[in-house]
């Protein structure tokens, strides 16, 4: 899972720290500790792969993978939390960093880091908090159905003189503008032969 990557990452640049994944609903520790929360995916316009697949069902299972940018919250309640902030943010080229994030997500972007310690009462903390971006890699499955058989009834009227008729449709794939798989996809507009002139 994401969210267990991140957690590895923050673990291996920030040694001994105590890393919370929020919204933490817990008691407040006593001790410094760190919170991370994704806040949002952002995928690309389009996909880098797409593979399509003939089932076991005879459905076709299409998988599109593609790219997003991943935003994460990172808050640390501790004196030394800009220190610790200040590390994450230049951990994109530390080999440990990239082996706990693994092959699949890389850190790709920082902002500012604010300090929002706020005073008051007896438990007040320190607390600097950023916001860093990552990009993921994702997949999705989807299966389709084929488009086996048809069927035609009533009579036809034409004033083609080539005796044909012509009968239209989108298929499953509208973008693809033509034949690609004689198993699979069907021509957009098909050609149908009459069978009998109608009186």
């Amino acid at each position: 899972m994401i969210e267990q990557k991140i957690k590895a990452w923050i673990d291996t640049m920030v040694e001994g720290a105590n890393v919370k994944l929020a919204p933490y609903d817990g008691n407040r520790p006593d001790n410094d500790y760190i919170t991370y929360q994704p806040m949002t995916i952002v995928p690309q316009l389009h996909s880098y792969d797409k593979v399509r697949q003939l089932s076991d069902t005879g459905m076709i299972d299409e998988t599109i993978k593609f790219t997003a940018t991943l935003t994460v919250s990172i808050n640390a309640y501790s004196q030394a939390g800009y220190s610790q902030l200040q590390r994450l943010n230049s951990s994109s080229e530390v080999w440990e960093a990239r082996l706990a994030l693994g092959d699949d997500i890389s850190l790709s972007g920082t902002n500012r880091i604010q300090n929002l310690t706020s005073l008051g009462d007896e438990r007040h903390r320190a607390r600097f908090q950023s916001d860093f971006e990552f990009f993921i890699d994702t997949e999705d499955t989807f299966t389709i159905h084929r488009l086996s058989e048809f069927f035609v009834t009533g009579r036809w009227f034409s004033e083609n003189t080539d005796g044909r008729i012509y009968f239209g449709y989108t298929d499953i794939d509208s973008d693809a503008g033509g034949y690609l798989d004689n198993s699979v996809y069907w021509y957009r507009t098909e050609q149908i032969d009459f069978v009998q002139q109608a009186p």
